[in-house]
């Protein structure tokens, strides 16, 4: 129900208008009367009415005066004037003073009822729309901080103009301000590229990391955090001078690497690009950043990197190495040669390293070719990838994804060592050394109830597949069987030699089922453990 007041100097006026509508029909409830413009500011006041009809001409205060004084108070209110043919001069300035409508006398029924409904529709319909503003602003507010985030990556990536900058700052609700700004770039240690279907890569890193940077971030005021590449996040922050600027972002560093090892246990990287001002310069800062991150390849992990303090001087890095020769490499590789691998590598790495070569494109195009041709080789002494890695491409991707030059470097070692042990193997017909190997991990692994082909291949950088197969052309068994074999073999020497029950014997040979391993050592020995002890019994007394 809408509100009605009814203000007129005249009673029967008043008293005609009440009665000559079915008020609760239309919607309306006359909650409130008044004899002039005095008394009804009161009932104005108490009753806060949606509508007011009102006479011009009224004493101690009239109608237009009335309309000035509640127009600024209740400017929603819809106010409808009474007025006489004479008086009309009056009604055009009621309507300039924001009345909604007019009404000669004397009064219709119908033409009041008309505009009463006009009234009741202007209404429903301002709610109506004042209703979708306020989910249009609730969704607005519920989206802000993704707006917000997206604002800032644009701005770093120097994507907003000058001339929209204040008007979005307004319009995002943005309180970011000072004279200097500056940009940090913070990198997870143990974060490696994923490859689709790579079971082999690093953990990538969760929601945690970004968290715990964004709990350390916030104890500082004017400071922006948003995650930025898989694996990093990015840091803006403005101050009144350069030097708050730095010790702000030094603060946030050291709480930052706290909490890192605190909640994660991992270390991070930190690059940082220079103080500037405007605001705008931080897209100049940003870009800054990126460049010092660069050098984390051959500086190393596990610090802070600023922009302005690196020696930048141009290099021309793909001629740098200019005394690098593959061929010693590659030859080390045909001759299965550790020893002379793993010399020549450390070359390479230590050369790298004093040239200060940051570039990770340049090394990743060495290690690259390195891999492909010891892939090469291997082909040409009879193998294939396929029989020592599961997937190829995923050993490569994983040797280039490394953040630095030493893991790169050990990456590739590593992978060239698993090589040269398999050329081994084909070329010059090691099996024995490596199923001595895996024999000897058994003896040493079997009571491990999980113990799998898969493990044991990968002791001796074999693919499983290739390891079954080579495993049961050497002992006539195939894994499964020779690890049962070995397992109730030292079951009979434990029942033997000690006083441990046949569940007890069980557990330290590798099956946590008792009632499965006895049935299998009576399928083994024909007598199930307990009666083979006992018989052993017998035969001492």
């Amino acid at each position: 129900m809408l509100k009605v007041v009814l203000v007129d100097d005249e009673e029967i006026i008043r008293d005609g208008i009440l009665r000559c509508l079915s008020w609760e029909e239309l919607g309306f409830q006359v909650a409130g009367q008044a004899e002039d413009g005095e008394l009804a500011l009161q009932v104005i006041e108490d009753t806060r009415p949606d509508v007011i009809i009102t006479d011009i001409k009224m004493p101690f205060m009239d109608g237009l005066e009335l309309i000035e004084r509640i127009k600024p108070l209740y400017p929603a209110t819809y106010i409808i004037i009474i007025s006489g043919h004479e008086e009309f001069r009056y009604a055009q300035k009621a309507i300039k003073l924001g009345a909604y409508d007019y009404i000669l006398k004397p009064i219709e029924p119908e033409y009041l009822k008309s505009v009463l409904i006009n009234i009741r529709h202007d209404d429903l319909q301002q709610k109506q729309t004042a209703a979708e503003i306020d989910r249009m602003k609730a969704k607005i507010s519920e989206n802000l901080p993704l707006l917000q985030e997206f604002f800032f990556k644009s701005l770093v990536r120097g994507k907003i103009q000058p001339d929209s900058l204040d008007a979005k700052l307004e319009e995002l609700q943005i309180e970011f301000r000072g004279n200097f700004y500056g940009a940090a770039i913070i990198q997870s240690d143990d974060y490696c590229t994923p490859t689709p279907g790579d079971g082999e890569s690093a953990d990538q890193p969760d929601s945690t990391f970004i968290n715990t940077i964004m709990e350390a971030g916030k104890k500082q005021p004017a400071v922006i955090i948003f995650d930025n590449n898989p694996g990093e996040a990015v840091i803006l922050a403005a101050a009144a001078d350069q030097g708050t600027l730095d010790k702000k972002l030094k603060i946030i560093f050291a709480e930052i690497r706290s909490k890192m090892d605190e909640n994660c246990g991992s270390t991070i990287t930190i690059a940082v690009g220079g103080d500037y001002g405007p605001m705008l310069n931080l897209a100049k800062s940003y870009s800054e950043a990126l460049e010092a991150l660069n050098y984390k390849f051959i500086l190393g992990k596990n610090r802070d990197i600023y922009f302005n303090e690196l020696d930048k001087a141009p290099k021309n890095e793909f001629e740098a190495l200019t005394d690098y020769d593959e061929a010693e490499i590659i030859t080390a590789i045909k001759l299965a040669d550790q020893k002379q691998i793993k010399e020549k590598m450390g070359w390479l790495l230590s050369k790298m390293q004093s040239q200060g070569i940051h570039s990770s494109l340049y090394m990743q195009l060495v290690a690259g070719n390195l891999y492909l041709q010891a892939l090469k080789i291997l082909k040409d002494a009879g193998g294939s990838p396929e029989e020592i890695f599961n997937d190829p491409f995923t050993v490569y991707h994983k040797i280039i994804a490394r953040q630095t030059l030493k893991d790169m470097h050990n990456e590739l070692l590593n992978v060239l060592f698993r090589i040269t042990d398999f050329i081994n193997i084909k070329k010059f017909k090691r099996f024995y050394q490596v199923i001595e190997k895996a024999k000897d991990y058994l003896q040493k692994n079997y009571a491990k109830d999980d113990l799998s082909l898969e493990e044991a291949a990968q002791y001796v950088n074999m693919s499983s597949c290739y390891f079954s197969y080579i495993f049961r052309q050497e002992t006539g068994l195939n894994f499964i069987d020779f690890l049962t074999k070995t397992r109730l073999e030292r079951a009979k020497e434990l029942l033997a030699l000690s006083d441990s029950k046949s569940y007890e014997v069980s557990y330290q040979v590798g099956y946590n089922n008792p009632t499965y391993f006895s049935t299998l050592f009576k399928k083994y020995f024909g007598v199930t453990p307990t009666e083979y002890k006992n018989g052993l019994k017998n035969r001492k007394e």
